[in-house]
Parts: C-alpha cells; structure tokens; sequence
C-alpha cells in the first residue's frame, strides 16, 4: 500500500514523455509574456517559459531553447526572422540614442532640437499649386 501511495505521489506528467527530443516550432506562433519581446509561454507544460537562449560570447540569438519548466528542447523554424528582428530593434535604438544626444548638444550656446514631426511650411493664396 505504501508503495502504491509513492507512485501516485511521484506520477511523471503526460508531457514529460516528450522530453528529450527537441520539437521544432516557430517562436512566432507562441503565446508572448507581457513585457517581453522575446519570453513565450511553453506550449508542453503549465507554467514553463522559453527564454530565448543567446550564446554566451556573442550574445546572438541561438536557435534552440529549452523550457525552464519542464525542460523540453525547441528549435527555433524561424531564427532568421528572430535575429532580423533583433537587429532592426537595436538600429532603431541607436537612432534614438543619437537623436536624444542631438537634442542636449550645444553649438554655440544655442541648443539644437531633433524631432520627428515634419516642418510645416505657411501657405499662402499666391503660392502656385
């Protein structure tokens, strides 16, 4: 009987068959957490997560992950895209970066400003169309 109680006690879950051998899915297809551009929920477990792994000399996205809930290995059908994504989002990270440090530097005394709204000229009747 006691036997019978640890068994039941200690049951694998049915996902944890899986286990072992790396699934492949597109990081795109996945359920994304709040606040995070690349964390998604695990589709195999609960309350897994797949964090997106990164090599750990060139910080580049790696194309398998595994959840850090239950462990299952993924590998990543669209990396590319995951990568290309990342790229334009620190491009357009380094234009802000440049255009903030536009915006506080002096020439002069005279503070120069860089915005994104375009310049409206005044329009006049005379003005041809």
């Amino acid at each position: 009987m006691l036997g019978n109680a640890e068994s039941q006690e200690h049951a694998i879950p049915a996902y944890m068959d899986r286990l072992l051998v790396p699934i492949k899915i597109r990081h795109d297809a996945l359920r994304p957490l709040v606040n995070s551009a690349y964390k998604v929920e695990c589709p195999f477990c609960p309350d897994g997560v797949l964090l997106v792994r990164r090599d750990e000399e060139t910080c580049e996205i790696l194309e398998t992950d595994c959840c850090i809930g239950c462990g299952q290995p993924v590998i990543y059908l669209d990396i590319k895209r995951l990568r290309a994504k990342e790229y334009l989002s620190s491009l357009l990270k380094k234009t802000a970066e440049n255009r903030a440090s536009l915006a506080i530097g002096k020439t002069k005394g005279i503070i120069l400003t860089v915005t994104n709204e375009p310049s409206i000229e005044p329009y006049s009747m005379s003005d041809p169309v």
